[in-house]
């Protein structure tokens, strides 16, 4: 429980959480500048970062 690993995860989950919130916040103060900036930042982001493709249906994988 007290291993390197299980505290970097701890870490990144509480950086993640307080990355959410704080664009959440900036989210709801209604500016569409910010609004616009945080969607095609968030778009920009997911195409150049999360281009791995799946090639078939993993069988073992619960979650379809």
């Amino acid at each position: 429980m007290c291993n390197g690993w299980h505290v970097l995860q701890s870490f990144l989950q509480m950086l993640h959480t307080t990355l959410g919130m704080w664009l959440m916040l900036i989210y709801m103060t209604f500016n569409v500048w910010l609004i616009i900036s945080l969607t095609l930042g968030s778009g920009i982001g997911y195409f150049l970062f999360a281009w791995k493709v799946r090639t078939g249906i993993d069988i073992e994988e619960p979650c379809h």
